[in-house]
């Protein structure tokens, strides 16, 4: 462990990373808010991180009420 931290989400290279894995990825913080989504992640559920500011919105879209 030796005091390092990991790498952050808003380091290019990881972001650049994360954009291009074969899976899904998403970063939501604690209030909610989606800050990142990946390109796989976009394209599995059709929309963009402007169409999903919030994972509240990202339940209704995905979930809707029957």
């Amino acid at each position: 462990m030796g005091g390092t931290r990991g790498a952050a989400i808003g380091d290019p290279e990881v972001r650049r990373l994360l954009s291009r894995l074969p899976i899904a990825v998403a970063r939501v913080e604690a209030d909610g808010r989606i800050t990142f989504i990946n390109e796989r992640a976009g394209q599995l559920g059709g929309y963009s991180l402007e169409d999903l500011p919030t994972l509240d919105t990202w339940r209704q879209r995905a979930l809707p009420d029957p």
